[in-house]
């Protein structure tokens, strides 16, 4: 890789990189992986094993991704497959055959899916290959899908790049998008790319330490609580913990986990049953693939829930570590905290995975909020594109 540097730090190599990914995705649309679905003439699921038969009936696969084809290395799992669907429409195939049904995408039904990828890819291209988490990703999310919308915003996203102040935060900002909109000009892959803990993880000057007040945004069931308490030189000798979490059932689980956690502890943590937006209000919300993971973009069993803005809600209450992850809200959460921030200057571990464009929108906001921030990227996923995390800090 050339070391030249360009404008902003970055070097000619992750330049030429970065164009022709971004070339890449303006003339294939695979910025949203619906589009490949969409301009495919046969969408194929791969991986018959347990993550088929637990997901492709119960998550209505075939009909919301226009599937007529399976597929799977193992000639048995084929012929078992092909014995029990009743449905004529659904054929069973071997991947030689592949190439027999033109334009095909296909959908990896795997836990992990690299081994797969590199197989399919050299018969249906990198593009064409779609692990279902991101799939299903995109689809909930909605977002944009025009590619003269994608073109629009080449110039912000190489602004994120610049703005990054570190090569290894370069790398992996880069290296994140290469993963999701062209796979074949990745250098490094998620696992190689892969660090923990998540939200916690210290790196380049960002550190936690005695004394810290956490605001965590989607505190799901204690679970972010329980790492944080775990990062050395925490423990017990945390300030204050304000745990927001939108789904009452989740909730209720959060409450039990603070509980059994003693007085010292417990005592310490104030729980909110609502979700942060940039609007105090109502906003429906509906499951993702997973049983336990809501998203107010998904309008399917949508049920409604309470929101509030963070600087409504703390006011001037001291705030020293901003951590969110709350299924493509983080934007509009982020607007409901700007005095927050912007007064007190907190430390951030922001999710910007959820949305595309959140990796370059939402470090584009925190440096033209805060030029004093030091920005960096880590991805804390092995297999796919969920986990990566923008991290703000001021610099001591």
């Amino acid at each position: 890789m050339d070391g030249k540097l360009n404008r902003g730090g970055v070097t000619a190599g992750l330049s030429e990189q970065l164009d022709a990914a971004l070339d890449y995705a303006v003339e294939t649309g695979s910025f949203h992986k619906m589009n490949i679905i969409e301009q495919a003439d046969t969408v194929c699921v791969f991986g018959l094993g347990k993550y088929f038969e637990e997901a492709f009936s119960r998550q209505n696969v075939k009909e919301r991704f226009h599937v007529s084809l399976l597929c799977d290395n193992n000639r048995e799992r084929l012929r078992d497959v092909g014995e029990k669907i009743s449905d004529s429409s659904l054929k069973c195939i071997t991947p030689e055959q592949l190439p027999e049904y033109g334009n095909v995408a296909v959908i990896l039904m795997l836990g992990d899916t690299r081994s797969a990828a590199s197989q399919l890819s050299e018969i249906v291209g990198p593009a064409n290959c779609i692990a279902y988490n991101d799939l299903v990703l995109d689809e909930i999310m909605g977002g944009h899908r025009e590619r003269d919308w994608f073109a629009g915003e080449l110039g912000n996203i190489r602004k994120g790049l610049e703005l990054l102040e570190s090569d290894k935060s370069r790398n992996i900002y880069l290296n994140v998008l290469c993963n999701r909109i062209a796979p074949h000009l990745a250098t490094e892959s998620y696992e190689e790319m892969c660090v923990l803990p998540q939200y916690f993880y210290e790196h380049e000057g960002y550190c936690l330490g005695a004394g810290e007040t956490l605001v965590d945004c989607g505190a799901y069931t204690g679970d972010t609580l329980e790492q944080f308490l775990a990062v050395p030189g925490i423990g017990k000798n945390f300030s204050h913990a304000y745990a927001f979490e939108m789904d009452p059932d989740n909730y209720q689980a959060l409450n039990r986990w603070i509980q059994g956690q003693g007085k010292d502890v417990s005592g310490k943590v104030t729980a909110c049953n609502a979700g942060v937006w940039n609007e105090t209000g109502t906003l429906s919300y509906g499951k993702m693939s997973s049983s336990d993971s809501f998203s107010i973009f998904n309008p399917r069993d949508a049920v409604t829930a309470k929101t509030v803005r963070l600087d409504d809600v703390l006011g001037d209450r001291r705030v020293t570590l901003l951590k969110m992850d709350i299924e493509g809200a983080e934007k509009a959460a982020l607007e409901g905290a700007e005095k927050l921030v912007k007064s007190q200057k907190p430390k951030l571990a922001v999710c910007v995975y959820h949305r595309i464009e959140d990796l370059w929108e939402i470090p584009i906001l925190l440096k033209e909020w805060i030029p004093e921030y030091s920005i960096s990227i880590r991805h804390h996923a092995k297999w796919w594109v969920s986990e990566t995390v923008c991290y703000a800090w001021i610099r001591e």
